[in-house]
């Protein structure tokens, strides 16, 4: 058994070094990484392992310990929509703009690479897109800081199950058979270069120092960031991209809240962030009014009679215990898939749902949730107004209506659905968190803390949040003490 005092330590000096913010949900991944580590090295206790790591602050095994912990699912063409945006949108953009400035050579970041098969699935999508350019004139530099997954990664050899996802012409085209493996031909190899980075304290200047990058991947990373290194990382990421340069974050992560300089730009299925020209900063909405401080849970009072949608405001339709608990476990699963970027999964089961229990609002409502994170905004709104028919009390329902409105910059729109979605529910976290972001763009102090205070009132002894969209609860609770502490700030 670890004693407390140890497993604190190591998370100080895991977020001092590494600025990850390792919550609760983390924590069985660590103590299952000590216990097999601590037996590996022979070491008597987790007091000699951290000896060994303080000895040498800047060791690959603190290294191996932070990569193994926050390493996730990788594969070839993970999230294949990103991919085909890549071929589809952004590189025949990128080919118009270089033809017309005269440029020939294009750059791109894969950042947390971990094994390799996402800079080489980059590699291919552009050798395919590129085939009027010279294979020279690509170049993709991939980091990580796992000194043993890089070195696995140059190699470019990988078990045939790893190639699950690959289209055999792909596979033909790019790899070479060798036993019951694949290797990645040595023209695709030659194009990536990797390299040993912490995101978190080296310096960008060294990742670029053969030129900006015209398009970033970083997915599924930034979720392991407190909020002031993310936000680090963000403008890092803004100042090494050429101007409208593209960034491709996991489905899980967002920019929503930071000044960043970036548009989001949806494509079909999918959507990316792109840099600005520099002639502006992101959109702040114009100023409101503030409204005056009601108690917590009291209701909105209303701007317009508009409703948020055309549904008809008719009672939920009634459900026996028994479908309600059959619905209800439907429901969670497609949760469950959707959180783990399963999304052609979820979209199946929330299908399965609309059609098992057709009065349920709630399968409707579950795909709405999956086609807004494609990038399906309007789609998303009819299967919104066929959820509402069926209840038009759906906090969650009003908490993806405010999404979508902050999406088209209707930021009293946004503010309305919030509300409407923590009046609904009042320990709706995530919705609560929204309110308070917008607020504090808005300038808006008093609300934001009355939002902030909120929660972290839910969030004391919670160990998850519904519908987080990647947040951990430790990375929530960091956000809003340093935004409460710069509205305190800011007051003075």
């Amino acid at each position: 058994m670890f004693k407390a005092e140890h497993i604190a330590h190591l998370q100080k000096l895991i977020g001092e070094l590494y600025g990850l913010s390792l919550g609760d949900n983390h924590l069985n991944d660590l103590l299952n990484f000590l216990r097999k580590r601590i037996a590996e090295l022979k070491l008597d206790s987790l007091a000699d392992y951290l000896q060994l790591i303080q000895s040498r602050p800047r060791s690959e095994e603190l290294d191996h310990l932070v990569s193994q912990i926050t390493v996730g699912e990788t594969s070839f063409f993970r999230t294949p929509p990103q991919f085909w945006a890549l071929r589809d949108f952004v590189l025949p953009e990128m080919i118009r703009r270089k033809r017309e400035c005269g440029k020939r050579h294009f750059r791109f970041l894969s950042a947390g690479c971990a094994t390799g098969e996402e800079p080489y699935s980059i590699a291919i999508v552009t050798l395919e897109a590129l085939k009027s350019f010279a294979p020279a004139e690509v170049k993709i530099v991939a980091c990580d800081v796992n000194h043993a997954f890089l070195e696995e990664a140059r190699s470019g050899l990988y078990p045939a199950k790893d190639l699950k996802n690959l289209e055999e012409h792909f596979k033909f085209r790019y790899f070479e058979e060798k036993g019951k493996h694949f290797q990645l031909k040595k023209s695709v190899r030659e194009l990536v270069q990797f390299v040993h980075f912490n995101l978190a304290r080296d310096d960008f200047n060294l990742l670029a120092i053969g030129g900006h990058f015209d398009a970033i991947f970083c997915r599924n990373v930034l979720i392991y960031f407190d909020r002031e290194v993310l936000e680090k990382i963000v403008k890092q990421f803004y100042e090494i991209l050429e101007d409208h340069g593209c960034l491709f974050l996991g489905y899980s992560e967002s920019l929503f809240g930071l000044n960043s300089g970036f548009d989001c730009v949806y494509v079909p299925n999918t959507f990316y962030y792109q840099k600005t020209d520099g002639t502006r900063e992101l959109k702040h909405p114009p100023a409101r009014k503030p409204e005056p401080l009601r108690p917590h849970g009291a209701r909105a009072k209303p701007r317009a009679a508009r409703p948020a949608t055309d549904a008809a405001s008719q009672p939920p339709a009634r459900k026996t215990p028994a479908e309600t608990l059959a619905a209800d476990k439907l429901w969670e699963k497609g949760l469950e898939l959707f959180e783990k970027e399963e999304f052609e999964k979820a979209l199946a089961h929330f299908e399965k749902l609309a059609k098992a229990f057709p009065k349920s609002p709630m399968g409707y409502l579950g795909i709405a949730f999956v086609l807004s994170n494609q990038g399906e905004n309007e789609q998303a709104r009819k299967y919104l107004h066929e959820s509402f028919k069926r209840d038009s009390l759906i906090p969650e329902g009003y908490y993806l209506l405010g999404l979508l409105a902050e999406r088209k910059e209707e930021w009293e729109k946004a503010i309305e659905n919030y509300q409407r979605a923590v009046f609904l529910k009042s320990d709706f976290t995530i919705a609560h968190f929204n309110l308070a972001s917008l607020y504090f763009r808005l300038n808006e102090f008093p609300s934001a803390q009355r939002e902030l205070k909120v929660v972290k009132q839910i969030l004391n002894g919670s160990t998850s949040v519904y519908l987080a969209g990647g947040w951990t609860t430790q990375a929530l609770l960091d956000w809003a003490d340093s935004h409460l502490q710069k509205i305190q700030e800011l007051g003075k």
